[in-house]
């Protein structure tokens, strides 16, 4: 691992897949439980070049990459400082030759070729008074970025045929069901995320295709057991041993 240098609130977290870090900064947003999941549910092959949209510390593609076979991923950030971090992660892990970070809005982003797969983790709430620091405040909400203008992009994106994968609020799931098929995505996999088996979904994972047929599989997932341990489900996704 090369000599790393840290800046201000600057911190090296264990990823728990084959000895990866990542940067992470505690004045910034750091990555949830939400990312992880989403990561996971990714299926790719080794041919497929894939998107992350919103990258933040890149730990998406740094999960991906420690998972699964690809032919590269591109994460696109909006923010420098969040960028500037993923980008040293990358190379922390020599990950340069498979990942690249660009420091750009998706609204601007363009390319010669369309992806395979393209995942996101979105903001979540739509853009109202905040008290958040601006940098966490833009992870969050749609300052920068609103959900319709995330589906046109992916859609812009995306080959005909490829997935997309977003992880977001079930109290915008019919939001984002709609935008979807409007713009040629098809909802084939719905997966509603529960903290526990007792509390309501409160997230969902969806798989999009592009001008796919019509049909829909739902699943569930479930993070904790009702004493607060992790499901085994979940136990697996953080690469920790199934008791």
């Amino acid at each position: 691992m090369e000599d790393i240098v840290f800046g201000q609130g600057e911190r090296l977290d264990d990823l728990g897949i084959n000895n990866m870090k990542i940067m992470q900064n505690t004045e910034l947003y750091s990555f949830t439980s939400d990312a992880v999941i989403l990561a996971n549910s990714v299926r790719c092959g080794s041919r497929d070049n894939i998107l992350d949209v919103g990258t933040g510390s890149a730990v998406i593609p740094l999960i991906i990459a420690g998972k699964n076979n690809f032919q590269h991923i591109d994460g696109v950030e909006i923010q420098s400082c969040m960028a500037d971090m993923a980008k040293r992660s990358v190379s922390i892990n020599n990950l340069t030759d498979k990942i690249t970070i660009h420091n750009i809005d998706i609204k601007e982003y363009k390319t010669s070729t369309k992806y395979d797969i393209i995942v996101s983790n979105p903001p979540y709430f739509n853009f109202g008074e905040t008290r958040e620091k601006e940098e966490i405040a833009i992870s969050r909400h749609e300052i920068k970025l609103t959900l319709e203008e995330l589906i046109d992009n992916v859609a812009r994106l995306l080959k005909f045929g490829g997935k997309f994968y977003m992880i977001h609020k079930c109290s915008r799931l019919a939001e984002a069901v709609t935008l979807m098929t409007n713009a040629g995505i098809v909802p084939k996999v719905l997966t509603l995320i529960y903290p526990k088996n007792s509390i309501d979904a409160d997230t969902f994972i969806i798989e999009g295709k592009s001008h796919a047929k019509h049909g829909l599989i739902i699943r569930k997932f479930v993070m904790y057991n009702e004493d607060g341990s992790m499901t085994e489900e979940a136990l697996r996704m953080y690469n920790m041993e199934v008791k």
